[in-house]
């Protein structure tokens, strides 16, 4: 009659720990690190504030990077000595909600004009301001400003009523 007890039925060299084998456990591996997503996310933020800076230098602007350590007007992500009215948020990423990083900028930005360069992998540079300041930006540039005949037919009618 076979035992019920462990010890007994493994057998006299097995309780004398000679033949007793234990089995391995597979070591698992170590998990990976939670930082990792993000340190590729701040490298790619880092590179895109890179690519801004040099596009803005390419056009004739003298740029930097800000200083990273907070936000706010005293360090908007790329510097530019001669548009100092302007401050920069810069996005380099596939999804962008534009409105969550208008906000950002607007409340990082005090007095000047928050602007939002956004870039996706292969994709041309797009800036995001709102339409006031489009507009004022307009309203103070040289560039030519015209009425096409359209535009004088349609002031007529406004004149009319």
């Amino acid at each position: 009659m076979a035992s019920d007890c462990p010890m007994e039925r493994m057998g006299k060299k097995a309780r004398e720990g000679q033949l007793l084998e234990i089995p391995s456990v597979p070591q698992a591996r170590p998990p990976l690190p939670l930082q990792e997503p993000m340190t590729n996310s701040r490298a790619k933020g880092c590179r895109g504030e890179r690519e801004w800076r040099d596009q803005l230098r390419e056009a004739g602007f003298p740029a930097r990077r800000g200083q990273q350590f907070s936000g706010g007007t005293e360090s908007p992500d790329v510097i530019c000595p001669s548009l100092p009215s302007i401050h920069f948020e810069v996005k380099r990423i596939e999804a962008l909600s534009i409105y969550t990083a208008m906000s950002q900028a607007c409340d990082d930005a005090g007095s000047k004009v928050p602007v939002v360069a956004h870039k996706r992998n292969g994709r041309q540079w797009l800036v995001i301001l709102t339409a006031r300041d489009f507009l004022d930006i307009l309203r103070r540039s040289d560039l030519p400003v015209t009425q096409s005949p359209a535009d004088e037919d349609e002031n007529e009618i406004v004149r009319a009523y």
